[in-house]
């Protein structure tokens, strides 16, 4: 009887032990250096097992910053930003708690000549693309 009562104890510690852990760990961003964006768009990735809020800024001081997240997950897509620095920071949703440094986004848009261009030179491999099948499909009559 007593093994068995030393063996619950021993369980019951290492659980209280694991969760104990749980609820410590501080949420983190997975990203190991500051995102670059050509589109406006992006997705956050984070380490958490409880709770979190995202808030997004721009300003690395976070002043005036707005929570954009606030839930359990480990991915936030984020989209609609226009060219410019943007800084986010993930907490645990408990009160008080103290958030990450801030994770740095820098949004710079293709250009519009670029853009263009590319249209461009599809239009052109299209329309190349059509001459070909309709010139192939007049020999063949």
């Amino acid at each position: 009887m007593g093994t068995l009562a030393l063996a619950l104890a021993l369980a019951l510690s290492a659980t209280s032990a694991i969760s104990a852990d749980a609820h410590d760990e501080t949420p983190a961003f997975t990203h190991e250096e500051a995102l670059t964006s050509d589109n406006g768009y992006t997705t956050l990735e984070w380490d958490a097992v409880r709770p979190v809020v995202v808030r997004q800024g721009s300003t690395p001081a976070m002043s005036a910053a707005r929570t954009i997240f606030e839930g359990t997950g480990t991915r936030l897509f984020v989209s609609g930003l226009t060219d410019g620095d943007y800084y986010f920071t993930i907490a645990d949703a408990a009160a008080g708690a103290p958030p990450s440094p801030p994770l740095h986004l820098a949004v710079m848009h293709q250009s519009l000549s670029r853009a263009l261009w590319l249209t461009a030179l599809g239009a052109l491999v299209f329309a190349a693309t059509v001459f070909v099948i309709l010139r192939g499909a007049c020999r063949e009559r």
